[in-house]
């Protein structure tokens, strides 16, 4: 199969409209508030300039049904602290979606030595009354990048 060439121009007007898009499409439900957006100390803003987005899927049944009204908390440390940076629960699908969450720059992404150190790793905790809960469940974050968390729960037997 042989790929279509295109110029470098043509590539970045391909990348500079799929980050304006990414930046309009990402909405956050509810964020704890502090500074613009999230719970993170502004330091954080300046050091990770990008921003990604991260959907939670939470079920049971190995998948097969959704959890409605789960808590779901994203923490992340920083120096040392764990900072609640978003709280919300599951809609009727299990599903909270288009958490923002900040993130490293796309170009750390593009270089084989940086690679490995280009997400941002945050922890995601789910509870429910009735599933025993999820705690600290690691997930990276990129740049411009929609992240998919699934997460079964397993029913409580009282």
């Amino acid at each position: 199969m042989e790929s279509e060439k295109i110029s470098k121009a043509e590539l970045d007007k391909y990348i500079a409209e799929a980050r304006a898009y990414a930046k309009k499409a990402v909405l956050p439900i509810k964020v704890v508030s502090k500074t613009v957006g999230t719970n993170l100390p502004e330091e954080l803003f300046k050091e990770y300039s990008g921003g990604g987005t991260l959907k939670v899927q939470v079920t049971s049944g190995q998948g097969t049904l959704p959890v409605e009204n789960a808590l779901v908390e994203i923490a992340s440390i920083f120096d040392g602290n764990r900072i609640l940076i978003f709280s919300g629960k599951t809609n009727t699908s299990g599903i909270v979606d288009g958490v923002l969450l900040p993130a490293l720059p796309t170009e750390l992404s593009e270089n084989f030595e940086t690679a490995a150190d280009s997400g941002i790793e945050y922890l995601v905790s789910i509870t429910h009354a009735a599933f025993d809960s999820a705690v600290d469940v690691p997930i990276k974050i990129y740049n411009g990048i929609e992240s998919i968390l699934p997460v079964n729960l397993i029913p409580i037997l009282r």
